[in-house]
């Protein structure tokens, strides 16, 4: 008897476990990884984010021959995976800018999460690659520390971004039609319109900083990597 009380005991804390993993969805960084929690983080992370995913570019100004930084506004993120409970898949991302020559940049990813730690490669560009080893995961929110440094990314679950079919291939990118440089060291400042997919161009036809653009993300490019 019991025995039979021990087993029914164990079998309702282990349906509890599983009714509040399910309700809840939340993974944070810990050592205790199996390929099965991978699948599970992979699960949650399929899907549309958006937020700051510390993207960014330098480009050379035409006159000074300074480099200016310009920081994205936010970018939309789009993770599929490879199938159902896949631990892998692919992705787009789209970059949105308030501030200078380009209106959005597109970028195609491979991404996996093996042990934990969630790996993005970007064909295009491999030093926009990234590890994400620290992080807090829902089905809401998305946010934590890129690689070793200490910028902290911040995603939420996006809904309404239906213009993914509009980006293909590895790379493109819109530019600001009116854009001009100031004479200064900093440019005129646009403002963000809303988005409508205009022929996005590719670098090979990239007239505004042809072989002066350097591209990244503020995780990679933290003091001490």
């Amino acid at each position: 008897m019991k025995k039979i009380r021990l087993f029914c005991l164990r079998l309702f804390l282990l349906t509890v476990s599983v009714i509040t993993l399910n309700a809840c969805d939340v993974y944070i960084e810990n050592d205790d990884y199996n390929h099965h929690t991978d699948r599970q983080r992979a699960n949650i992370i399929s899907g549309q984010w958006k937020g700051d995913f510390g993207m960014f570019y330098k480009a050379r100004h035409p006159r000074t021959g300074e480099w200016i930084h310009f920081d994205a506004d936010y970018s939309n993120i789009r993770f599929y995976s490879d199938y159902q409970g896949a631990r892998s898949g692919w992705g787009k991302q789209v970059d949105f800018y308030r501030n200078g020559p380009y209106r959005y940049q597109y970028y195609h990813f491979n991404w996996s999460v093996r042990g934990g730690v969630l790996y993005l490669v970007y064909p295009y560009d491999a030093s926009l690659n990234v590890e994400i080893h620290d992080y807090y995961l829902d089905r809401s929110v998305f946010t934590g520390r890129i690689g070793y440094s200490n910028f902290k990314f911040k995603l939420f679950k996006l809904m309404n971004f239906n213009d993914w079919n509009s980006f293909n291939g590895n790379y493109s990118f819109a530019p600001y039609d009116d854009w001009v440089w100031s004479d200064g060291n900093y440019a005129p400042k646009k403002s963000i319109t809303p988005f409508a997919p205009d022929a996005p161009q590719t670098e090979e036809t990239d007239t505004i900083f042809p072989s002066a653009v350097v591209r990244g993300n503020k995780g990679n490019d933290a003091p001490g990597r």
